[in-house]
């Protein structure tokens, strides 16, 4: 197996060679960068946890004393170990993390029909521990970039597929660093990121399968106190028998207090835990109602958490439960996403839609690879990008009415930046003058195929890319359309009619591509005043007759159309898709037709 991001095309599986050889890999100690894999929905406090060097190392092995078949070879035993060697808000003295993957099989030695299955699980422990598996004969380390975050490493391996799920905690010095853990999982697994039917009660169990979502209780927490066995106080449910009974007299109880005591507790870390150690176990269980007097104002989807207090001899074990939240976007951040935004360039330093939505994207911390077909104009773009120092910008020059360049261009953005997350189709022309009656008709297909066939074959090997993210939401497309695809316009039919294409093809793309994942949404700007629009001369009269067309009353530019597609690429649009947004300060709700034709777009 090999991790899913591998710009170099490495396959760290495909290693057969001594125990530590390392991976060719950038020169530097630096590695990879993997900042493009930040999820929205995490906690900041989690998101921002950083390390000051971190190795994946991958390991193959045979399944201990088991005859494997040699196709099940590759795919039976992974594990990928990150050391954490710095602090984080002194809450962590250092945590290892390790996952193995193990191919799913009958084992020969069941009784009595039952199956077992050979669980994948990611595993912290100190950093102090520092020896290599003891089983693994080949053992390969992966560099990856200071100061990476854990939720970039969670991220990929999400995407590995993983058959079966586990991870503990310890060592942390307060139950804050639990805390953290506990909500990326807890969202990962709502957001669906995470399958609740791959996670089991302990690192040798069996796979929790959970027909039903809305029986899932939440993350049950066993407590490992120093030299003892795994204390883990059991309800009595469907999956009981899947714990290790131990000390069960301190069984948890219930009440609607609980939650609540708990919530306080883990919202006030208590200082001088240090020596403290404390399990997490993930998994997801179904307790049946119970002959109880006790009212909870919660739903029955709950966060059952069971912790120790190394202050007492015994631990306080209390099951708690929370009402499930929704996870709420991170206003306004593109943190680790990555977006192609063509006709991205406009001559000199004016700012037309595309370069408006490049600058206000990489503002908000994307990545951007700005395509357009004039060097200069893409160059002078990232100029702009890089001046701002926020985010991060690429030229790339090309025709995307051509196929070949199209492609080119979404591999360009996922080798730079490793994945793709967004593409704003922004190339338009005015294109062919005339009516039906005496429009040129080889003017008209060539404008079509730039105003409408580019955007397709755009969107054509975007979607490719946006299909290997994970998560609900893999991708999102915004189109620019115009309010004259809308209300139509005159003087010239091909502009209004390309335009009227785009809106109608977003919502086809939009039906088509929800089942990947994948948004697609329009912007249709009104009467702007932008490059594209004086280029050719532009009168104080026609300027002004555009203005008073809005009912605002006002003149917009190519920022209030960059705006608008930063919101349609935002997680904060997780939930709108096939939407046609004009950005034309009422134009399209206003009645008349006192608009001259020297204020047309193609005039």
């Amino acid at each position: 197996m090999s991790s899913s991001y591998n710009p170099k095309g490495n396959n760290p599986a495909a290693s057969n060679s001594a125990k530590h050889q390392k991976l060719d890999v950038a020169d530097d100690f630096e590695g990879f960068d993997l900042t493009s894999f930040g999820y929205q929905g995490i906690p900041d406090t989690f998101l921002e946890m950083r390390c000051r060097r971190v190795f994946l190392d991958l390991m193959k092995t045979n399944t201990e004393g088991d005859t494997v078949e040699q196709a099940n070879r590759t795919k039976n035993h992974a594990v990928f170990k990150v050391d954490f060697e710095s602090h984080y808000a002194n809450q962590f003295e250092g945590v290892r993390i390790s996952m193995e993957i193990f191919y799913e099989r009958v084992s020969e030695s069941s009784q009595n029909g039952n199956h077992r299955f050979k669980p994948g699980h990611l595993l912290l422990k100190p950093s102090s521990y520092v020896g290599p598996s003891q089983t693994s004969p080949r053992n390969v380390k992966l560099p990856f970039a200071r100061g990476t975050r854990l939720i970039d490493l969670l991220t990929p391996i999400m995407g590995l597929g993983l058959q079966h799920f586990w991870f503990t905690c310890i060592n942390g010095k307060y139950y804050g660093c639990r805390d953290f853990i506990t909500q990326a999982l807890y969202q990962l697994c709502s957001r669906q990121i995470l399958r609740p039917d791959v996670i089991s009660t302990g690192p040798r169990e069996p796979p929790l399968r959970v027909d039903n979502a809305f029986k899932v209780l939440g993350m049950r927490f066993t407590v490992r106190p120093p030299g003892q066995g795994s204390v883990c106080a059991v309800d009595k449910g469907y999956f009981a028998s899947g714990y290790v009974r131990v000390e069960q007299h301190y069984m948890p109880y219930e009440g609607s207090q609980a939650v609540l005591d708990l919530a306080n507790e883990l919202a006030r870390p208590t200082r001088g835990r240090r020596g403290c150690q404390c399990g997490v176990n993930a998994g997801y269980t179904y307790n049946p109602p119970r002959s109880t007097k006790v009212t909870s104002p919660f739903p029955p989807n709950t966060l059952s958490i069971i912790h120790n207090n190394n202050n007492n001899p015994h631990p306080a074990i209390m099951t708690t439960q929370q009402p499930e939240v929704a996870s709420r976007p991170i206003s306004g951040s593109f943190a680790g996403k990555v977006a192609i935004v063509t006709g991205a360039g406009s001559a000199g330093d004016g700012i037309g839609n595309g370069r408006a939505a490049a600058i206000l994207l990489a503002e908000q911390g994307a990545s951007v690879l700005c395509v357009d077909r004039e060097k200069e104009w893409a160059n002078r773009t990232v100029e702009m990008i890089t001046a701002e120092g926020k985010g991060k910008g690429l030229a790339f020059y090309g025709d995307v009415t051509k196929a070949t360049d199209c492609e080119a261009m979404v591999a360009a953005a996922v080798s730079a930046f490793g994945r793709l997350d967004i593409l704003v189709n922004n190339v338009g022309i005015g294109g062919a003058r005339g009516t039906a009656v005496d429009v040129d008709m080889v003017e008209w297909a060539a404008g079509m195929e730039v105003n409408v066939g580019s955007m397709v074959l755009s969107a054509k090997y975007a979607i490719l890319a946006m299909q290997k993210n994970s998560g609900q939401v893999r991708g999102a497309i915004v189109n620019m359309g115009s309010v004259a695809g809308i209300r139509g316009g005159t003087p010239h039919l091909l502009y209004p009619t390309s335009k009227g294409a785009i809106v109608n093809m977003t919502r086809a793309m939009a039906a088509h591509h929800a089942p990947d994942g994948i948004r697609v949404n329009c912007v249709c700007p009104g009467m702007l005043y932008t490059p594209m629009m004086y280029a050719g001369g532009m009168s104080e009269e026609a300027r002004e007759a555009r203005r008073k067309r809005s009912l605002l009353g006002t003149e917009g530019n190519g920022w209030d159309a960059g705006c608008a597609v930063r919101f349609l690429a935002s997680d904060e649009a997780r939930w709108i898709t096939g939407v046609i947004l004009p950005v034309d300060a009422g134009a399209t709700c206003a009645v008349g037709s006192d608009l001259p034709k020297t204020a047309s777009v193609s005039n």
